[in-house]
C-alpha cells in the first residue's frame, strides 16, 4: 500500500513547500521587467535597418542605381491623383521651405472624352488595367453621360472629364534653366540625372525662370535666390523615397530610371511630335522638345480632349522695370556711340564737337543702363558672378 507524500513537507532548508511567493521588493522587480507598449513597439522595430515602411515604399523607387544612359525620372498616374496636396505639405515640410514657397504644384486638368457609339461602357476604360481610383473616377463619369448626337458623329457619347495633376521639377535631359543660368548655378548630376541648384553661387537673376519651359524654378524673395525640387537626391542615395513619393496616399508618383537615348528619339525632333500627335506630352504643357523633360504621365483616358482649368484665365508675367531700364538705356547708349563714331569718321568739323558730347553722353546712357541691370538681381553685390558663365550670359 502506497502513502501519498505530505503535500507540506518541508524541504531540506525547513520551509514547506509550494510556490514561492517571495518578498515586496521581489514583487516590485517582476513588475519592473514587464514591458510596456511603448518598449514592446521599439524592441520590435529595433531590428529593421531602415525605416518601419522601407520595403513598402521601395517599391516606389528603383533598387538600383541608374546605369549609364539612365537617370532618374518621376512617374505620375493622373488616374491615381486626387489633388489632396499632400506631396505638396509633405516637400515643403522636409525641405525647410519658406512661408509662401512651393517646389510643387497641383493643377487640373478639365475637358471631354468622347466614346463611340459602337462602344460597350465596359470597353470605355484604356487597354491597361485600370487602377482602384481610376476605376472610381470611371464610374463617377459614367454618372454624368450625357447623350450627344453630333459629338463626333451620330450616337456619340461625351463624359465630362476632370483630371489633377502634380507637377515639380521635370530634371530635364536638357535642362533649359542650366543653359541659361550665367552664372553656372545649376548642375546635372552625371550619374542621377538629378538637375540640382547650388543656392551659394546663385545672384537671383530669376533667368532661369524666364528659360525653363515649364516655370519651375521658384525665386525667394527673403533670400534673394532661386530655388528648386532637386528631387530628394539625399533620400535616393540611402534608398529611401522623396517626400512627395511617401506622401502621397494614393500612390500617384513613383520614381523610375528613363533611358535618355528613347527620350531624344521620341521628343528630340519637333517635326516628328507633330506627325506623331505626341506633342501632347501632358495636355496644354509647352512642347517635350524643348528640354526633353523625363517625368512621364500615365493615364486612362489618352485620347480625352483636356485643357488647363486656366488656359483661357490671362496671367500677367512679373514687371521687370530694371530690365526694362537695362534695355532701353544700354541700345539708346548704344545707337549713340554708333552715330558719333560715323560722324567722326566722316572727318566734318563742324559736327566734330557736338559729336564728342553725344558721344559721352551715350557712354553715360550705357553705364547707366548697366548700372539699372544689377538692380534686378536678388543677390546685387554678386553683379560680377555674370562674367563665370559669359558664354550663356546676356551680357
Amino acid at each position: 500500500m502506497s502513502v501519498a507524500p505530505d503535500p507540506i513537507e518541508p524541504d531540506r532548508s525547513g520551509s514547506p513547500a509550494g510556490p514561492d511567493l517571495g518578498t515586496f521588493v521581489d514583487a516590485l522587480i517582476a513588475e519592473q521587467r514587464q514591458l510596456t507598449a511603448v518598449e514592446r513597439f521599439s524592441r520590435r522595430h529595433e531590428a529593421h535597418t531602415g525605416p518601419a515602411m522601407a520595403p513598402h515604399y521601395r517599391d516606389l523607387i528603383p533598387l538600383t542605381a541608374p546605369r549609364p544612359g539612365e537617370q532618374y525620372g518621376f512617374e505620375v498616374d493622373l488616374d491615381r491623383c486626387s489633388g489632396c496636396k499632400g506631396c505638396v505639405t509633405a516637400c515643403h515640410s522636409l525641405n525647410g521651405l519658406d512661408e509662401g514657397e512651393s517646389w510643387r504644384s497641383v493643377g487640373f486638368l478639365v475637358g471631354e472624352k468622347i466614346v463611340p457609339a459602337g462602344r460597350s461602357r465596359g470597353d470605355e476604360n484604356h487597354s491597361s488595367s485600370p487602377t482602384a481610383a481610376g476605376a472610381a473616377k470611371e464610374r463617377r463619369d459614367r454618372s454624368l453621360l450625357t447623350s450627344s448626337a453630333t459629338a463626333g458623329g451620330r450616337g456619340n457619347r461625351v463624359i465630362p472629364l476632370q483630371q489633377t495633376v502634380t507637377t515639380a521639377c521635370h530634371h530635364c535631359v536638357e535642362p533649359a534653366c542650366m543653359h541659361g543660368c550665367p552664372v553656372l548655378a545649376y548642375d546635372k548630376d552625371p550619374i542621377t540625372g538629378i538637375v540640382r541648384h547650388l543656392d551659394d553661387q546663385c545672384i537671383g537673376c530669376s533667368y532661369c525662370i524666364l528659360k525653363c519651359p515649364y516655370e519651375v524654378p521658384r525665386y525667394s524673395a527673403s533670400r534673394g535666390i532661386v530655388r528648386k525640387c532637386d528631387l530628394c537626391h539625399g533620400r535616393l542615395a540611402d534608398g529611401e523615397a522623396p517626400a512627395c513619393v511617401q506622401a502621397c496616399p494614393n500612390e500617384a508618383i513613383q520614381i523610375r530610371l528613363v533611358r535618355t537615348d528613347d527620350l531624344r528619339r521620341r521628343f528630340g525632333n519637333p517635326a516628328d511630335l507633330a506627325a506623331t500627335g505626341e506633342s501632347s506630352w501632358l495636355p496644354d504643357a509647352p512642347s517635350p522638345s524643348l528640354s526633353l523633360p523625363t517625368t512621364s504621365y500615365r493615364t486612362c483616358h489618352p485620347e480625352a480632349s483636356l485643357r488647363a482649368a486656366d488656359h483661357a484665365l490671362p496671367q500677367p508675367a512679373h514687371l521687370h522695370g530694371p530690365l526694362v531700364l537695362m534695355l532701353v538705356l544700354t541700345q539708346a547708349g548704344l545707337g549713340g556711340l554708333l552715330a558719333a563714331a560715323w560722324c567722326v569718321s566722316d572727318a566734318q568739323r563742324p559736327f566734330l564737337q557736338s559729336s564728342l558730347g553725344g558721344a559721352l553722353l551715350s557712354l553715360g546712357l550705357l553705364l547707366a543702363g548697366l548700372a539699372a541691370s544689377a538692380l534686378h538681381l536678388g543677390q546685387p553685390r554678386k553683379a560680377w558672378r555674370v562674367f563665370l558663365g559669359w558664354r550663356r550670359s546676356w551680357l
